[in-house]
């Protein structure tokens, strides 16, 4: 199981391999065509891909008895090559299109009832594959086509489009200028009278937009906090709506294969939580150096990969089972809280690394580049509060830092008149103060400069403080 990557596309869901030609009206351009999504590609998406997701129920318009369709739904590949030629025949579809077969969930029959067949499946498996399959598209216009398929897809296509949408902007969460853009189109609904030849019904195509909004925060966090502050499990994966002992067993089975490999998710999700944690809590100097949060020691499409191949061998413990006429399709149920969201993490962790990864080269930093990129950094984030404590902890330095001779270090403590005595609150302290406290931050005045950075015998206890912020 892998992700395809493709440019923007116009896609619209099958609903039967027989519709109408209809008349459609683009920008006041009118095309014939049987589908909205072709002639939304012939008139202003013409350079976008142009996909058909076709439901694997319509096996049952195209397989001739129980045993064929059987054959089909085992060969995923087989049917969508079918259901290509299907499309090219009745639908008669001139430009190049891609066909991808989605799961189903329901009871279908065959021509003249002579077979039925039966998927037992969720909306979340649904819901989850679409997204996988949604991930591969670049930074494009999307037109999702809401005219034709069943409502149950319709929604599940939908969903999919709105984690899609919040995925791409965890990923450009410090880019205050991106905007992607997904619009779904539809037409009016008309009446067709059976048995009666007619001229083809105009009909104009309709736009709206979807959007989300998105916001600064830890993808994970509810996930974790109903796991006790443990991170994520291979085991939330799978449907709470399994039997304990089923549940347990697919859980063991999946660790057997992939637990080695899946410690690296959980092993991003963690740093990210820390990244997360110093952002939130407004302690940025965490981020240079490599001692507390070295964003080198992940990587989101790694991670990504891993994930994958959990979720392609979940889909490949689908029971297909025929017994006279009936044909079952039953497929393990999946969670879709926790899948959807170790992904948004990995969106909100490669973007994290793509945007501070160089911090991390650099152990000390000048007190005035520091305000500055942080500044920034926050304004992007929505975090402005945080800047304004910030910028009062740097001050303090500056003005404290005064009395140190060039190539001098000292700790923030000594240069205090009257460093705090008795007991303190060491972790209260650290997060009131920006992170910026006497105990922890070391100041070097270098050519005229003044620098800041920890003391390496707090990286743990800093490390520590970050881990019990959520």
């Amino acid at each position: 199981m892998g992700v395809e990557t493709f440019p923007g596309c116009v896609m619209q869901i099958i609903g039967k391999f027989h519709y109408e030609d209809v008349i459609f009206t683009v920008d006041s351009e009118e095309i014939r065509a049987k589908l909205a999504s072709e002639a939304i590609k012939k008139t202003i998406a013409k350079n976008a891909d142009m996909i058909l997701y076709v439901p694997e129920s319509l096996v049952t318009q195209i397989a001739n008895d129980v045993d064929e369709a059987a054959k089909y739904i085992e060969d995923p590949q087989s049917l969508e090559e079918a259901a290509r030629e299907k499309i090219r025949e009745k639908l008669s579809v001139k430009e190049d299109f891609k066909v991808k077969i989605i799961q189903s969930a329901g009871v279908y029959f065959g021509e003249n009832q002579r077979y039925k067949v039966e998927f037992a499946n969720t909306l979340d498996n649904i819901i989850v594959y679409l997204f996988l399959d949604l991930l591969g598209i670049r930074d494009s216009e999307i037109f999702i086509d809401i005219s034709t398929g069943q409502n149950f897809y319709i929604v599940a296509l939908l969903e999919a489009a709105r984690h899609l949408l919040v995925h791409k902007k965890l990923e450009k969460i410090f880019d205050r200028k991106y905007t992607p853009r997904v619009r779904t189109s539809t037409i009016t609904p008309y009446a067709q009278v059976k048995g009666r030849e007619s001229a083809p019904t105009k009909l104009p195509i309709h736009f709206s937009e979807i959007d989300v909004k998105v916001f600064f925060e830890y993808p994970l966090k509810t996930t974790m906090r109903r796991r006790g502050c443990d991170l994520v499990s291979i085991g939330d994966y799978l449907s709470p709506k399994l039997k304990d002992a089923e549940r347990g067993e697919l859980t063991r089975e999946l660790y057997r294969k992939f637990g080695k490999d899946y410690n690296k998710v959980k092993a991003l999700a963690r740093l990210c939580m820390l990244a997360y944690n110093a952002f939130k809590y407004n302690t940025p100097l965490c981020f240079y150096g490599k001692g507390i949060i070295n964003l080198n020691e992940c990587d989101a499409d790694e991670a990504f990969q891993i994930l994958i191949k959990i979720l392609g061998e979940i889909e490949s413990m689908r029971k297909v089972v025929v017994e006279g006429d009936t044909l079952s399709v039953t497929r393990v149920p999946l969670c879709r809280g926790p899948i959807i969201n170790t992904l948004l993490t990995l969106a909100l962790f490669k973007s994290i690394k793509e945007n501070l990864n160089d911090l991390n080269e650099k152990e000390a930093v000048n007190l005035a580049e520091f305000r500055e990129k942080f500044k920034n950094i926050y304004e992007s984030l929505g975090l402005q509060l945080n800047s304004i404590f910030l910028q009062k902890e740097i001050n303090n330095i500056e003005m404290l830092s005064v009395a140190l001779k060039d190539g001098e270090e000292k700790s923030y403590g000594e240069l205090l008149e009257h460093p705090p005595g008795g007991a303190q609150d060491a972790k209260r302290n650290f997060f009131a103060h920006a992170g910026l406290t006497y105990d922890a931050v070391l100041v070097k005045r270098e050519d005229g400069e003044i620098k800041i950075r920890y003391d390496p015998a707090k990286y743990e206890i800093i490390k520590d403080y970050l881990s019990e912020c959520l």
